[in-house]
């Protein structure tokens, strides 16, 4: 006769005895999703950059950046004037959402940082995060950035983050949760984006 104890996170496995035995199921460490890495076409549209992600990752028709642009600053010549100071500006944090839900996808905002166990939920769920960077430094403007991933190990917790400074061949950086809270050390994140979605009909 087998003898075992149940513990948490066992499966009973069939054997020929016909006797149950368990084995510990692993614990999931890691979990990246498939937000495509895009690089901002201008200095200010890293809220472009980072929107055309979400939507290319929900497989949502996806406007270009300029489009964008044209669309947020009420104007028809961003695509073929992009660097211009008319359109190569940032946007409010209201527009982030605004943006969404015009394409049929809701986020929740909150207006500071979250755990990293959120962050974990928000991936395993297959949502994308979005996050906000305020620099220390007054002449830089905040900075938009996707989170697609996690990863722990026994001494850190890490995430993945699409940067939309990288270029589109970079892989996606793999950063402590600590640094993220610091804005990788020149600043600190202030802002989130959760419950990233298509809107259920």
């Amino acid at each position: 006769m087998y003898h075992y104890r149940e513990r948490k996170n066992e499966v009973p496995l069939g054997v020929k005895t016909g006797k149950p035995i368990n084995f510990i199921e692993p614990i999931p460490t890691a979990k990246v999703i498939d937000v495509p890495q895009i690089t901002q076409e201008q200095t200010n549209w890293c809220w472009a950059a980072c929107v055309e992600m979400v939507l290319r990752y929900y497989g949502t028709s996806a406007a270009r950046q300029c489009e964008l642009a044209n669309e947020l600053f009420g104007r028809s010549d961003c695509c073929s004037e992009p660097s211009s100071p008319d359109c190569n500006k940032p946007c409010k944090i209201e527009d982030i959402s605004n943006f969404y839900a015009r394409r049929n996808i809701q986020s929740q905002f909150v207006d500071e940082n979250v755990p990293f166990s959120t962050l974990q939920s928000e991936i395993d769920a297959d949502r994308p995060v979005e996050i906000l960077f305020q620099y220390k430094k007054k002449q830089k403007r905040g900075h938009l950035v996707i989170v697609r991933g996690w990863y722990t190990t026994k001494a850190e917790e890490y995430v993945r983050v699409n940067d939309p400074k990288d270029d589109n061949d970079d892989l996606p950086r793999m950063v402590a949760y600590s640094e993220l809270l610091n804005a990788y050390g020149e600043g600190k994140w202030t802002s989130t984006w959760i419950k990233i979605q298509r809107k259920k009909k």
